[in-house]
């Protein structure tokens, strides 16, 4: 029994939806193979995947179609109750975890709270700023286990847009980038129009170019985002490269800053709403 499915989570403020499943224990167990386009072809595409066995109960985190009134306003629990959604096919059981709202600066947040919920399940006398970097970062005030306010920026979804290279950048390039920018914000718009000079006249090398690109638009969201993480313990919740660029940036800075797994986070959030789901 332990290896049989007992929830499936999926994320779907990443691009494509990102999926986890767990038995019972919370441990991870091989992910089906397949495309999810929207909520109306779920319970055929999963039963494909999942035989002999009922579909476990299906949390959405981050689904855009819910209604702005299912938002919570902060402060708030990051998680705080469930809603049922319905659904076509009886085998399913459809649960969306509701994401966040503040009216002064408005700012919404879909998605993360599962994240940070996960982090400080496991995590759970952590006071500080926990900065969440999916498709849109998301600034977060943490104390007493509530989210208190929080700062959103689509530094990661320009990044997905602008960058020509995925691959290692070059990290003086970076964090030169990072002090200019913040020095001197009103450079954004001529200091990227620079790079593509730069790369035609003077071949500039993919490394520089795009570590220069990161350092402006990330230094960009540290200069905006200043009031969350000077003299904060900051702990960056991200995954790969980019979680990597968030960690190297604040340390520049000073910043008291550590990285956590996104992906491990979320995994955690999934598991918790499971526990708090009414059995039997």
């Amino acid at each position: 029994m332990r290896d049989k499915a007992a929830w499936i989570g999926i994320d779907w403020s990443a691009t494509p939806p990102q999926i986890s499943i767990a038995d019972i224990s919370g441990s991870a167990l091989p992910l089906p193979d397949l495309v999810l386009t929207g909520l109306d072809d779920l319970g055929a595409a999963l039963a494909g995947q999942l035989p002999n066995e009922l579909i476990p109960p299906v949390f959405c985190a981050g689904l855009p179609l819910l209604p702005a009134t299912t938002l919570r306003p902060v402060p708030a629990m990051p998680m705080e109750g469930l809603l049922r959604l319905q659904s076509d096919d009886p085998q399913l059981a459809l649960y969306a975890i509701p994401g966040l709202c503040q009216r002064q600066p408005a700012d919404l947040s879909q998605g993360a709270e599962t994240v940070i919920a996960g982090y400080l399940d496991t995590h759970p006398d952590f006071d500080g700023i926990l900065c969440c970097v999916g498709a849109r970062a998301h600034w977060a005030h943490i104390s007493a286990r509530e989210v208190v306010s929080f700062q959103s920026s689509r530094t990661p979804d320009l990044l997905g847009h602008l960058a020509q290279d995925t691959g290692p950048v070059d990290q003086p390039a970076f964090l030169g980038a990072i002090d200019d920018i913040m020095a001197r914000p009103q450079i954004l718009a001529t200091a990227l129009s620079r790079i593509d000079a730069e790369r035609a006249l003077n071949s500039m090398q993919n490394a520089a170019a795009e570590g220069r690109l990161a350092g402006l638009l990330i230094g960009l969201e540290l200069a905006a985002t200043r009031p969350y993480w000077l003299g904060q313990r900051v702990v960056v919740l991200a995954d790969g490269t980019l979680g990597e660029h968030y960690l190297a940036a604040l340390q520049a800075q000073g910043a008291d800053a550590a990285l956590h797994g996104r992906q491990e986070a979320l995994h955690a959030g999934f598991h918790l709403a499971w526990q708090r789901l009414p059995k039997g």
